[in-house]
This record gives C-alpha cells, structure tokens and sequence, in this order.
C-alpha cells in the first residue's frame, strides 16, 4: 500500500515537472514574437472593441511596458512631453515634461514635422522606460526633404507606472546630440546619423559611458544609417556601406561590405539579411521585382548566399535560423538554413500568382510555416516542408497572430451581420476557432504595441482606430 501511494506521488510530481517545463517553454514561445510586425499580445477569446480613439492619440512609435503605451508628444511644436497611455481604455494615465520649449530654424511657411524622439522599454530595470526627447525636425522644401538635427535633448527613466523620474540621464549624451534610442543587451545606446557619420554611445543604467562607436556612414539615395538589437547579445550597425555585427562591450564581431545595389535589413534572430536596394527594382507585369535574385545573410558564424527573392517572415523560436526565398517562375518556396544550406522546397502549383501577390504574410509557430495569401492560408511543417493543412476562411487582409492563433478578417456568415468578422484559426489543423464580429465600417486590421486594431475610414472625416481586447 505504501509503495503505492509513494510511487503515484512520484508519478505526479514528475507530470507537475513535465508540465512546468511545457509551460515555461510556451511562455519563451511566445516570448520571442514580441515586438514583431504582425503579432498581438495573447487573446483568450472573442475579442469586443474595448475603446475607440483617433489616429492622432495613439502614436505608432510607442513603446509598450506593462499595462501602457509610452510615446513622446509634441504640442504644436511648442513642447514636448512624455505619455502613458492606458492599453485597457485608452486614457491618458500619465504626462511628464520632457522639453518646457521647442524651437526650430526651418521658414515660418514650412509644414514642420517634428521627429520627437523615442522610448523603449528598459532592459534592466522592471516596469521602467527610457524616453530620448529632442527637438529634431524636418520638412519637405520643394523635392527635397530637409532635416534639421537636434539642438536640445533629454534622456529620462521614468515608471511606466506612475511617470516618476528615476533618472535623467541627459547630462551623459554625447555632442553632436542623438536623436535615436534603442538597447544593446543591457546598455542603452543612443545614436544619430548626421554628417554622413553614425555615432553611437552605450550608457548605463547610471549615465555611464561604456563605450563609443564612431562609423563613416556617407549617405545614398533611399539609404541611410541605423543601428538595432539582433539577439540579447549582439546588435548591427547599418551603414550604406557595410553590415557591422557588434558585440556587448561595441567592437565589431563581423563585418560585411555593401554593394552599391544592395540594403541591409534586421532581423530579431541574428541574423542580417542583404537584398536588393530600391534602385535595383525594375517595374514588369509582376509589378516590382528586382533586376536580380540573391540574398545574403550574415551572423557572426558567417555569410551565406542564398538564390531567390527573400519572403518576410514573423516568426517564434520554433524553426532557428529558417528563412525563405521564392526561387523561380513558379513562385517555389525554398527554405534555407542560416549557413546556406537547402533545406526543403515547396511547389505552389496552380496558385502561383497567390504566393506572388503583395499582401501575402508568411508566419512560423511551433513548427508550422503559415503562407497566407488572399482568401487562402497554406501551412507547411517547418523541418520538411510537407503540406499540413488549407483554409480559405479568411480574407484578404494581411494575417496576424497571438502566437497561437491565425488571425484575419473575413466576410460575415449572416445577412444580418453589421460587418466583417475577426476569425481565428487554430495552428494545427487550421480549424476555426472562433468568430467575432467587427465594427461596421472596418476596412483593414493593423497591429501597434501589440494591440488588435480595426482601422475604420469614414469617407467626410479622418480615420479612427477600434482597439480590440479580449471578451473571454
């Protein structure tokens, strides 16, 4: 009897264990979509328009930490302040001042847009973000766009919160002043990209320098400087001229020459991948397409070339180092391991133009590569490319995703419905999970910090955002 007992209670505890692995592995899962194009905060069911707001009160740059949506607002270009907005329902939950006075030398009949600054949510410190406020401006003067660096800058810390300052950290931003914010592992890097020179400066969390970077960074047409995170432990410098992979103390762990032709993207995997540049697109009966197939990728293991046209992907930590190109006439999908090598093909015979068309989404969870297209949704296995499963129950909006959900806009099933329906697939078999009726007038669904939003444009007045949250 008590052997029993104690062998059941070692069989629980090893199923307790076996699911707080599962758990804590999903969590990472999903973990790893945040912040990419496409992707909600998880939804437990239906979701209701939780609240309606202008374009203009939600700003598409915010950072989201916690229950708020943190931006730099300016007002009328007098001043600029830092903002919290209540994901919840959308009201103000806290303003700070971030610049008393803003001024400007561009001529008084110009249409100045000011190009505040940025916040993002610190990477050390729970339930704080850092917010760049500066007075950067630009404006359009005939063809040219004219840009007007920075002549007075603020860096704080605040509690995403209550809006506390925890620190101000103006007194460490080098001269010439940032006019960018982003992170590099646990360091806040501030950067600008003025006098055809990027200059980058790691603080931390006290203002302390831990280094700097200087790169000649000359500027081409449709191509300038940047500077993001790749992985917790590397970031990219991005120049017009050369792909630079940087490591936590600021040296570089690669370097990777570019064309003339060419322009580097990010990724949130580190990895970089080099495409064609705009210049090198020519204009045929497929629309846009480059003069020439190719695509590179760089880590700080190596370059791979890969054949094709790169597809964009969102996509978890399910399939590392997976990427796809479309190879030929006949749209095949081709998969690549980042070093190179050919991993499976995928021939969509017969809907070709399907897989071609611009607002096709590709997304990767838990294995599954998700090809949507207009009315069609495809899913593939990730290791070898075998055809799962299709659905046409969606429409032909771009396709997001919760991390465990598809999700898309579709015609209604009644003749009574107001409007479209939110529908949700299930990853595994392409099931509908569930239906959720839209705003009459929704024409398209768009994600922003994270937040579902049907986007309503009214043809007598400006165009308002629905945010959707969970019912269920």
């Amino acid at each position: 009897m008590l052997l029993s007992v104690l062998t059941a209670v070692v069989v629980l505890a090893a199923a307790l264990v076996v699911h707080a692995r599962a758990d804590a592995r999903e969590r990472e899962r999903l973990g790893s979509l945040a912040g990419q194009p496409f992707v909600v905060a998880p939804l437990d069911g239906p979701p209701r328009v939780s609240w309606t707001a202008g374009m203009d009160h939600l700003d598409r740059l915010a950072a989201r930490v916690g229950a708020v949506l943190v931006s730099i607002r300016t007002a009328a270009y007098q001043r600029a302040d830092v903002v919290a907005v209540d994901v919840t329902d959308g009201s103000e939950r806290w303003r700070v001042e971030a610049l008393a006075s803003i001024e400007t030398d561009a001529p008084d009949d110009a249409d100045v847009l000011p190009l505040s600054g940025t916040c993002v949510a610190h990477p050390v410190t729970p339930d704080a973000v850092a917010c760049l406020a500066t007075d950067a401006a630009g404006y359009q003067d005939g063809e040219r766009w004219q840009r007007l660096p920075a002549t007075v800058a603020r860096l704080l810390v605040l509690d995403s919160r209550d809006g506390r300052v925890l620190a101000d950290l103006t007194e460490a931003l080098p001269r010439p002043l940032p006019e960018n914010l982003t992170t590099v592992g646990d360091d806040l890097a501030v950067w600008s990209a003025t006098d055809d020179v990027l200059r980058v400066r790691a603080l931390t969390t006290e203002g302390g320098a831990v280094w700097e970077r200087t790169l000649e960074a000359p500027a081409t047409e449709g191509a300038s400087a940047w500077v993001a995170p790749l992985d917790e432990r590397t970031a990219a410098f991005l120049t017009p001229q050369a792909v630079h992979l940087v490591g936590l103390d600021g040296t570089d762990l690669r370097v990777e020459p570019l064309a003339p032709t060419e322009r580097a993207l990010p990724t949130t995997t580190g990895q970089v991948v080099i495409v064609p540049s705009w210049s090198a697109y020519v204009l045929d009966d497929r629309g846009a397409t480059p003069a020439r197939d190719g695509v590179r990728v760089v880590t700080t293991d190596g370059v791979a070339d890969l054949a094709g046209e790169l597809v964009t992907t969102t996509a978890d930590d399910s399939a590392p180092g997976l990427l796809l190109t479309v190879v030929d006439e006949r749209r095949t999908l081709q998969a690549w391991d980042d070093d190179g090598t050919r991993s499976w093909t995928w021939h969509p015979d017969g809907i070709a133009s399907w897989l071609a068309d611009s607002r096709t989404t590709t997304t990767v969870l838990d294995g599954r590569v998700h090809v949507a297209g207009p009315a069609l949704v495809v899913t593939l296995d990730a290791r070898t490319g075998r055809e799962l499963w299709r659905s046409r129950a969606l429409g032909t909006g771009p396709v997001m995703t919760d991390g465990r959900l598809l999700l898309g806009i579709a015609d209604p099933t009644t003749s009574d419905a107001a409007g479209p329906e939110l529908v949700a697939l299930r990853r595994d078999d392409g099931t509908v999970a569930w239906r959720a009726p839209l705003p009459a007038d929704t024409e398209q669904l768009l994600v922003e910090g994270r937040l579902l939003l049907a986007v309503e444009s009214p043809v007598d007045g400006p165009p308002w955002w629905h945010v959707l949250a969970s019912g269920g």
